[in-house]
């Protein structure tokens, strides 16, 4: 992390909060047959180091994902339940799902000619393949309903030791857009800030929908964005994008094991994006997006920092007001509003630390 980010951090005198995002793929156990199921080390680790900023009377918003993941492996568990004797007798498919997992047509004939009628139970909604985008959409929607339930229960249950209440809000793009809604939004964030309370912020994804934004108002699509958003709507100070790497990369990493990581991002900086994780909808494309549109002119937010969410030390490194070694190496890359005195100190060191090379 830049000295320059660390100097604008400890001078700041102002009650302004700052946000926090970790997106699903930065928590999820990296096991195949663990997939949507969260990391207890790394999420306990980004809890106890919010828990931490509180402690020193710093605003926190948390910005997360995880509902559709944690759903998805709750529905799949309640389909099992739901299976008869029968359907675990079925033949596995060469996708490794029993064919007990839905009915086929033929399955439903066979059935009705035998005067019985198929089970229309919830595990039905992750194989069915009639109408298929439609059902998708659904399916995805179910699965944020019944996670939404689990993950606060996991985050209540890990903030709770620490002393610190949290709280949940459910956003969807209309919330921003309506001058009424955006009052009272910011009057309840304010005021679980003033209290102590940490406001964890996600899409109410069982019923948003994406929109177009060729209108010119906001919008979101991922957790990146909505996290730029809040940061522009909300005041904050900085906004910390947690994420599956370092942080941004000229190449992709994966691709590339020659790839530099970009301590700075600066307007004449070019990058070569990679594809985007499994479990989210946004990637690195829409990380740099969304750090540049928090920090565009015009924003109170004045930094922006990607870094690795798999650093447990990740925050504490970022957004401690004074930095300590035993915090290793500098961490992640910075964005800065442009043409702002913070742009400036980050160029300097950039132009030192090449001298220095």
């Amino acid at each position: 992390m830049s000295d320059a980010f660390v100097l604008m951090f400890s001078n700041n005198s102002r009650n302004t909060p700052i946000i926090i995002v970790s997106c699903f793929s930065t928590i999820e156990r990296v096991y195949q047959f663990l997939v949507g199921s969260p990391s207890l080390t790394r999420l306990g680790a980004i809890i106890e180091q919010i828990a931490e900023l509180t402690y020193q009377g710093v605003e926190v918003i948390f910005v997360s994902s995880g509902a559709v993941g944690m759903g998805k492996n709750l529905l799949h568990k309640q389909a099992r339940l739901n299976m008869t004797f029968k359907d675990l007798q079925e033949p596995t498919s060469t996708n490794g799902v029993r064919n007990g997992g839905t009915m086929s047509s033929t399955r439903f004939q066979k059935a009705a000619e035998r005067g019985m009628h198929p089970n229309n139970s919830i595990g039905n909604l992750s194989q069915l393949t009639e109408n298929m985008e439609h059902m998708q959409i659904s399916e995805a929607k179910s699965f944020a309903a019944a996670g939404q339930f689990e993950m606060m229960n996991l985050f209540s249950s890990l903030f709770s030791p620490k002393g610190v209440t949290a709280s949940q809000i459910l956003l969807t793009t209309n919330d921003f857009q309506e001058e009424n809604h955006v009052t009272s939004l910011k009057y309840a964030v304010e005021r679980l800030l003033t209290l102590g309370i940490v406001p964890i912020i996600n899409e109410n994804d069982a019923v948003s929908v994406t929109q177009c934004a060729e209108s010119g108002t906001p919008v979101f699509t991922d957790n990146d964005s909505l996290a730029a958003l809040c940061a522009r709507t909300f005041g904050a100070e900085v906004l910390l994008l947690l994420t599956d790497v370092e942080g941004v990369y000229d190449s992709n990493p994966k691709e590339n094991p020659k790839a530099k990581l970009l301590s700075f991002f600066h307007s004449n900086a070019t990058v070569k994006i990679g594809s985007k994780s499994s479990q989210g909808r946004g990637g690195m494309a829409a990380k740099i997006e969304a750090a540049r549109k928090a920090v565009h002119p015009g924003s109170e937010c004045a930094a922006c920092v990607v870094a690795a969410g798999s650093d447990l030390n990740a925050i504490r490194a970022v957004l401690s007001r004074e930095y300590k070694p035993e915090f290793g190496q500098p961490k992640g890359t910075l964005f800065v509003t442009p043409g702002s005195e913070l742009e400036l100190l980050a160029l300097e060191e950039l132009v030192d630390a090449v001298e220095v090379r």
